[in-house]
C-alpha cells in the first residue's frame, strides 16, 4: 500500500511541477522549496521501502519428512551392532527433541531480529511517505493559489 500511495503522490508532484506557469516569484520560490524537499522525502521513502522488502531473509525449520529421516538414520545409527554402546544416557527420542527444539529457538531468535529490524526500516518509510504528503500538499495550495492570482 505505501507504494501505491507514494506512486500517486509523484505523479502528481510531476503533473504539478510540469504545469506551473512561474510567472510570480513570491510563488515560485515557496512552491520550489517545497517541490525540492518533496523530492527528497520521496526518495528517502523508496529507498527504506525497496530496503524493507529486500530483508525478507527468516529462517525455517526442515520440512518435517527431513525431520523424521533424521531420526530414522539416527535410530539406524544406534542400532548398528558394531557400534559399542557402553551406557546410553539419552534415548534417541529426546536426541531429536533436543534437537528439534534448538532448531525451533535458532530460528524463532533469527526470524525476531530480522522482523525488528524490518519494523524499523518501515517506520522510517512511513516517516519518510508522511514528509511526501506534507511536502506534496504544501506545493499544492501554493499551485492552487497561483492558478487562482492569474
Amino acid at each position: 500500500m505505501p507504494v501505491g500511495v507514494l506512486s500517486g503522490l509523484g505523479g502528481l508532484m510531476a503533473a504539478m511541477v510540469r504545469s506551473f506557469p512561474n510567472k510570480t516569484v513570491w510563488l515560485t520560490v515557496p512552491f520550489g522549496v517545497a517541490f525540492a524537499l518533496d523530492v527528497v522525502a520521496f526518495f528517502y521513502c523508496l529507498v527504506y521501502l525497496a530496503r524493507a522488502y529486500h530483508r525478507q531473509k527468516y529462517m525455517f525449520l526442515p520440512p518435517l519428512s527431513e525431520l523424521e529421516a533424521w531420526e530414522q538414520e539416527f535410530r539406524s545409527f544406534l542400532d548398528r551392532e558394531d557400534i559399542v554402546v557402553e551406557e546410553v544416557v539419552i534415548t534417541p527420542e529426546e536426541s531429536f527433541d533436543i534437537h528439534l527444539r534448538e532448531r525451533i529457538i535458532q530460528a524463532a531468535d533469527r526470524n525476531s531480529m530480522n522482523n525488528e529490524y524490518r519494523s524499523g526500516l518501515l517506520h522510517r518509510a512511513r516517516v519518510g511517505l508522511f514528509a511526501v504528503l506534507i511536502c506534496t500538499t504544501a506545493a499544492g495550495v501554493l499551485y492552487v493559489v497561483d492558478q487562482v492570482v492569474k
